[in-house]
């Protein structure tokens, strides 16, 4: 299971940016593609979006599986990654800390178009992150 991050929305929502994302969610058709109900916040943030939003909230449900809730246990894993990272002097911002977690908490890979803050090893020994390029 792979839970896309708002940047991956993004990308593939957009025509000029998609080719950048297709590729890897082709090469892994064969899981099913997933997201936080924090990242639909994100992506629907945007007035634009939510101008169209009948047409976009159907171009979401047609991409994904599905859309799982952040509940307790999700919220008390990120506080622990995010204590983890602290000790060995690393830091996330709060809303990919928690998209992340909630990936890890859900037992898949977290999906991003954002490279900075997960291409260390703190972040990679205690998150299952996919960075696309």
């Amino acid at each position: 299971m792979k839970l896309l991050d708002t940047s991956v929305l993004v990308r593939l929502g957009n025509p000029e940016r998609e080719a950048t994302v297709r590729p890897y969610l082709q090469q892994h058709a064969t899981e099913s593609f997933i997201t936080s109900s924090l990242v639909l916040f994100e992506f629907f943030r945007p007035p634009k979006r939510r101008q169209n939003l009948e047409d976009v909230r159907r171009w979401v449900e047609g991409v994904l599986d599905s859309v799982e809730p952040f509940t307790q246990s999700t919220a008390l894993r990120a506080a622990r990654i995010n204590e983890s990272l602290r000790s060995q002097g690393r830091e996330l911002e709060m809303r990919d800390l928690l998209i992340a977690a909630h990936a890890r908490e859900l037992g898949g890979q977290f999906v991003t178009c954002d490279s900075g803050d997960f291409e260390n090893e703190a972040v990679q020994q205690l998150l299952d992150v996919d960075v696309i390029g």
